[in-house]
């Protein structure tokens, strides 16, 4: 639907950050968050985003590019529209027993898997938002014209 809506009304869209299925990690202890990407030279940079962001503001996840086999999140529907997006999985939680079935509830989700990759998504907002400034600042300005002193004025 949000998809839809973005192609209705013409806009555009720097990314789509989807976020699906990150409380499991199938490298438990360690905790892990693979991203999926069609391949795409946007769609690929901000997977590697999520690395470099991880690195830059030490959040302690394997970071991993995973292949998608089938086109089932919703992430799918941004890359049919053309537009740049990227699923964060957590640690692949289709080899959960769990997942999707009576014991899939809050004792079975690994809660510090969920606070990292939730925290390696924000970074990479944040990382996404920083380019934006970045070209503002590159972005011609009017010159600031020296305030004309009065003689008189001891400064």
């Amino acid at each position: 639907y949000h998809v839809d809506q973005i192609a209705a009304a013409g806009e555009k869209i720097k990314a789509a950050l989807i976020l699906d299925g990150n409380g499991w990690s199938e490298d438990a202890p360690q905790h892990m968050n693979c991203l999926w990407d069609n391949g795409e030279a946007e769609t690929r940079r901000l997977s590697e985003l999520f690395n470099s962001a991880r690195i830059d503001y030490g959040i302690d996840i394997g970071w991993r590019l995973c292949s998608p086999d089938g086109q089932w999140s919703d992430n799918y529907a941004y890359w049919e529209h053309g537009l740049p997006a990227v699923l964060s999985i957590g640690g692949l939680p289709y080899a959960e027993p769990n997942y999707h079935q009576c014991g899939d509830n809050m004792n079975s989700i690994d809660m510090l898997n969920v606070f990292k990759t939730a925290q390696e998504n924000l970074a990479v907002v944040l990382k996404l938002d920083a380019e934006e400034t970045r070209l503002e600042r590159l972005s011609p300005i009017e010159p600031i014209l020296p305030i004309p002193l009065d003689e008189g004025i001891s400064h």
